[in-house]
């Protein structure tokens, strides 16, 4: 059964990076290995927290026996962190980062498991090493999957993007005419910033004819939000 997850998911020509932080419990880690569906050539960074726990031990050793015997060809590194000093552990962190991630055309980045620090470690280097990454979580039940673009905490708007992305949530789909006659701006701003908004992830844009829909992403929705909140 394992074996046939694991060809039905492999493909050919993306380099695939793995990040993971490992605790006491291996199978959120198996189970992320599963989803990304590694092959040869593939790559995996375990991080564990220092001290290491004999049931991490444990954990650590059962991921590395399952990759060994399933995921044949994928580069697997371990790296234990002190995770005592926040801005050393940060370092240490994006050190091996950069290392890891050059060649990768796709990170996934796995924040399920290990300590509460770890987690919070891992994900402040790759967020300062500016890593364009999918950042997922799994339910402590497996009942569920949370992920988001990292680059979503890099996302920096001016006001103008601010509005027109206020206006099209609120809106639900609305077209780049609407944009610019309600907003009484002119039509080539309004095609210009909601063609990086959508660049950004923020809007999907379909054309028909010579007419340009645009809706809201989940993202947008909640940076409107945040736009709304923080409106002076």
């Amino acid at each position: 059964m394992l074996e046939h997850y694991i060809a039905a998911s492999r493909r050919c020509g993306i380099v695939k990076l793995l990040i993971l932080t490992l605790g006491f419990d291996e199978k959120f880690a198996v189970r992320a290995l599963l989803r990304a569906g590694l092959s040869f050539g593939d790559k995996a960074v375990i991080f564990l927290a220092e001290p290491l726990d004999e049931r991490a031990v444990k954990a650590w050793r059962t991921v590395e026996d399952i990759v060994s015997r399933y995921f044949s060809g994928v580069n697997v590194e371990t790296i234990k962190v002190n995770v005592s000093e926040f801005y050393r552990a940060v370092s240490t962190i994006a050190e091996k980062l950069r290392e890891a991630f050059r060649g990768a055309d796709e990170i996934i980045i796995n924040l399920s498991g290990g300590m509460r620090i770890l987690i919070l470690e891992v994900l402040v280097a790759a967020h300062l090493l500016g890593l364009k990454a999918t950042v997922e979580v799994e339910f402590e039940n497996f009942l569920g999957l949370a992920k988001f673009p990292l680059e979503l905490l890099r996302t920096q708007l001016d006001n103008k993007e601010k509005l027109i992305l206020r206006y099209i949530v609120s809106k639900g789909q609305t077209t780049i005419t609407n944009i610019a006659k309600d907003l009484e701006i002119s039509k080539t701003t309004a095609h210009r910033k909601t063609w990086k908004l959508a660049k950004q992830g923020l809007l999907k844009m379909e054309r028909k004819g010579r007419t340009v829909k645009c809706k809201p992403t989940e993202q947008a929705k909640l940076l409107a939000t945040i736009a709304e909140l923080t409106r002076k």
